[in-house]
């Protein structure tokens, strides 16, 4: 019974993943706005007039 607990408790799970998310914002952390406004324009997330507000907020 305490397997199937273990195996089945989302808390369980998410103890195993704990690492892979500081990597994740220790990497945000070193990028740029401008850079992070990039990449989500190159992945298509915002569009080229929200790239150029951004980029304009940024440099006032």
């Amino acid at each position: 019974f305490r397997e199937y607990t273990r195996k089945n408790n989302h808390r369980y799970d998410n103890h195993k993943h704990v690492g892979s998310g500081n990597k994740e914002r220790s990497r945000f952390d070193e990028s740029s706005p401008e850079e992070l406004a990039r990449q989500c324009y190159a992945k298509g997330e915002i569009s080229k007039e929200d790239l150029n507000e951004i980029l304009d907020n940024l440099s006032i």
